[in-house]
């Protein structure tokens, strides 16, 4: 309810599915850092600018506040390549979606090397 008041988001049509509950309940079974979850399951679905105040926002609540990003790596067979922020995430939310059986689309701007993630 927060958020939606924050984002004006009256009849946010983005909810969850059992699918995506599953996947951040194996997730979290698994170890994998709870932070990366709610930004690969929740926070994807945002631009940059929203998904920034997602992030403020999770630091007001007690249980959330000391959550920080994993140590997110690239695979070892994954090509030579320059790993940034950027990169590392969207693998990262990629794998999460083809270990859920979820489908990825992979968007942006010619050139920002989506072959390279495809």
């Amino acid at each position: 309810m927060d958020w939606q008041k924050e984002t004006n988001i009256i009849d946010d049509v983005q909810c969850f599915t059992i699918r995506e509950i599953e996947g951040v309940i194996i997730a979290l079974v698994d170890n994998k850092n709870p932070y990366d979850i709610i930004m690969t399951v929740y926070g994807s679905r945002y631009q940059k600018e929203m998904k920034e105040k997602l992030k403020a926002k999770l630091k007001h609540y007690e249980t959330l506040k000391d959550l920080k990003p994993g140590n997110l790596e690239l695979n070892k067979e994954f090509p030579h390549c320059y790993g940034n922020k950027n990169l590392k995430e969207a693998v990262y939310a990629v794998m999460f979606s083809l270990q859920n059986e979820k489908n990825s689309i992979i968007t942006g701007l010619d050139g920002n090397g989506l072959t390279q993630v495809a």
